[in-house]
């Protein structure tokens, strides 16, 4: 009778959190917690409590209490290693993940976070035994076949690879992902004509699907001239959490850092409305710092929205196609714009360039960084990496026609890529006063 008066008191109490009417629900809690101190229940709904009142090390100190209470009850633990994983500790999470499997035991429902969390933490090899397990006790789910597949390849594991996704396409002859990702692997090896065999099945299978027409054409040998929204989407939420550290920190990606430096030097007075196309995480408003003035985010990721918006240096943001909110903005806005390793996701540049000088006041500047083509090279590329390069000419062209008056080129290692550094540019176009 006492767990169900409790039990209903903890629904109130998750509707008022709800309803956003927290100090109430905090009361409400801490007068159950003194009642029912044993009941685990409670610290799981004060661990929503936290995560709603933006404080992440209470909530995870609440949930590490219902634990202590009830260990082996899984939805704690699922909440305990996502939110782990939310605070940036993703080993912790990892760890977590796996003392849950061995208090708990191996349950889908433990094993697909833990995927989730080593994804996101670029720890392909923990997601892929947490994913092995899963199919051990599902062997017939094709989306866990797909996803080892996908482990397998990041994994530099190709024939391991080509088997999940090839007994995933058995086990559902209509699966369009395990067809794609097949032809992805076709088009790698060069075997072009199984690559685009396979494209025009799935082609056949998901007309409508803007990926598969993309990749389509990418491997018939065009250069479609933009990246499907859904595409970028799916690769930026996947690994919005991680993105610093892999960027950053392993990758010695340092293009925003610069473009800080620039913007410095020519506003030292630190005044300037900002727009951000493709803000990403939020690294160039973490090296700009505080200024005088607004600064906007345009992404459409929602996932790397929230990981900008926890630096609280943005004034908002919108979550739109770059060249959508280039269009839609009035003249003369921004004193700079600027786009670091986002036109690699963009392609054709032609009304990109054009509207941002429109967006731009008189005397203002815009910034913006490129993947380089070779000099024998067309001049948009598309890249088995599924990004674009530009030739700076192209660039220059693009930039003078649209009116900048100064349009300058400094060469740069953007990142590095498979132990070696990645050639690109930095473009600076500068509207006259």
């Amino acid at each position: 009778m006492a767990n169900d008066f409790i039990k209903a008191q903890l629904v109130e109490v998750s509707q008022k959190i709800d309803r956003d009417e927290l100090k109430d629900a905090a009361m409400r809690l801490n007068a159950l917690a003194k009642s029912a101190p044993n009941d685990a229940r409670i610290y799981f709904v004060a661990a929503s409590l936290a995560k709603k009142a933006n404080n992440p090390v209470a909530g995870i100190e609440s949930i590490e209490k219902a634990l202590d209470l009830a260990p082996t009850w899984v939805e704690a633990h699922v909440e305990h290693i996502r939110s782990l994983s939310q605070h940036g500790q993703s080993q912790l999470a990892i760890d977590a993940g796996n003392e849950a499997l061995t208090l708990c035991g191996d349950s889908l429902q433990l094993l697909e976070i833990c995927s989730a969390v080593a994804e996101q933490a670029r720890n392909f090899a923990a997601q892929a035994a947490f994913l092995e397990r899963a199919l051990a006790l599902a062997p017939r789910r094709v989306d866990i076949l797909n996803s080892l597949g996908v482990c397998a390849r990041q994994l530099g594991e190709p024939k391991r690879a080509e088997r999940h996704f090839t007994r995933a396409r058995a086990l559902a002859p209509g699966t369009v992902l395990a067809i794609g990702n097949l032809a992805a692997m076709a088009e790698e090896r060069g075997d072009v004509e199984s690559a685009a065999r396979d494209l025009a099945l799935a082609r056949k299978l998901a007309p409508d699907d803007e990926i598969i027409a993309f990749n389509e054409g990418a491997a018939t040998g065009q250069t479609p001239s933009r990246m499907p929204e859904a595409l970028v989407v799916s690769l930026f939420d996947r690994h919005a959490e991680s993105f610093d550290r892999h960027l950053v920190g392993q990758l010695a990606y340092s293009v925003p850092r610069r473009f800080s430096e620039i913007i410095l030097t020519r506003f030292p007075d630190r005044s300037f409305n900002l727009l951000d196309l493709g803000s990403g995480t939020g690294l160039v408003g973490v090296y700009l710092g505080a200024f005088n003035g607004a600064l906007v985010g345009v992404e459409l990721s929602g996932k790397m929205i929230e990981q900008a918006a926890k630096h609280g240096l943005y004034h908002r943001f919108h979550q739109v196609n770059l060249l959508d909110a280039l269009a839609a903005t009035p003249p003369e806005q921004y004193d700079v714009i600027t786009a670091a390793d986002v036109f690699i996701y963009v392609g054709d540049l032609s009304t990109a360039i054009p509207d941002a000088y429109k967006v731009l006041r008189p005397g203002g500047l815009f910034l913006f960084s490129c993947e380089s083509t070779d000099v024998d090279e067309p001049d948009l590329v598309l890249r088995a990496s599924q990004r674009y390069a530009h030739s700076e000419q192209s660039i220059r062209n693009l930039c003078s026609a649209a009116g900048f008056s100064a349009v300058t080129f400094e060469s740069v290692d953007l990142r590095s890529e498979g132990g070696s550094p990645l050639s690109g540019f930095i473009c600076r176009a500068e509207r006259a006063l």
